[in-house]
């Protein structure tokens, strides 16, 4: 094997690529060691513990929407029957004028037909029947909302006409 080489010998006093000459500027101001140490100590960084988010608005503009509490499981299977159901899905099915006061027939959704009369529990919303009327069944049910929230309504059986 043989080498193979220049027969020129490089000159290596200049450097192969010579660096680019930069052009320094001198700032209006030198900066003196007591400047730069002043500068360093006011670095600055952000510490976002126990603070709100910035991007979150200050004012939730959306609308809340309340849920309505549902009764537990086991809640349920100790209501008495007419408690099984909420007041609506109870169709009226007839009412009896007495002389020991005013009461109501209700078919439940499962087909049971249930008697009552005023203050009677019915429903799953805590209802208590206020009146039977000739013509329909109003009750008094409380309504109890996630946010703690808690609203009364009165809720009306109604007799259906003869045609519907």
């Amino acid at each position: 094997m043989g080498l193979v080489g220049c027969s020129e010998e490089p000159d290596l006093s200049q450097p192969v690529n010579p660096p680019r000459k930069k052009e320094v500027t001198q700032p209006a101001e030198t900066k003196t060691t007591e400047t730069v140490q002043a500068s360093q100590d006011l670095a600055f960084t952000y510490d976002s513990a126990g603070r709100r988010n910035p991007f979150k608005p200050l004012v939730d503009l959306a609308p809340k929407v309340e849920k309505e509490v549902e009764p537990t499981p086991g809640r349920v299977a100790l209501l008495e029957p007419l408690q099984q159901y909420d007041t609506k899905q109870y169709k009226l099915v007839g009412v009896v004028a007495g002389g020991n006061g005013n009461y109501a027939m209700v078919e439940s959704p499962d087909g049971k037909t249930y008697n009552f009369k005023v203050g009677t529990r019915i429903g799953r919303r805590e209802g208590i029947v206020q009146r039977i009327t000739a013509t329909g069944v109003v009750v008094k049910e409380v309504i109890h909302y996630d946010s703690g929230r808690v609203e009364e309504v009165e809720t009306t059986l109604s007799l259906n006409k003869p045609n519907e």
